[in-house]
């Protein structure tokens, strides 16, 4: 008998105030399905970049999680990273803001 696996956690750090705000809601439920879909158990944050994002990035690396996945623009993706600094963590970009130019940078679309 195979032993079940538990689903992997992820911590998706979200800027609700990136982007197409009006839009926020449904984007953020799409992202959620599709990570559930995919076998993944998904802990969502919401967080401004400059006063949160870090704190909930140090804090989910404390409890356990091994994976972040930023969702926003710039200034979201520029903290989580700054919080995942010296971890070896694997670091998930969404990007949902307005120029999105480090996801660009990077090739993702």
């Amino acid at each position: 008998m195979a032993k079940e696996e538990k689903p992997k956690r992820v911590k998706l750090v979200v800027n609700p105030g990136a982007g197409a705000v009006s839009k926020a809601p449904q984007k953020l439920e799409e992202v959620v399905g599709y990570l559930t879909e995919a076998g993944l158990k998904v802990d969502v944050a919401m967080a401004r970049p400059k006063k949160k994002a870090i704190p909930i990035t140090r804090k989910a690396l404390k409890a356990g999680y091994d994976t972040i996945v930023a969702m926003g623009g710039d200034g979201t993706i520029g903290v989580v990273i700054r919080g995942m600094a010296g971890s070896e963590a694997r670091l998930g970009i969404l990007p949902a803001g307005s120029s999105n130019d480090i996801a660009n940078s990077l090739g993702i679309p």
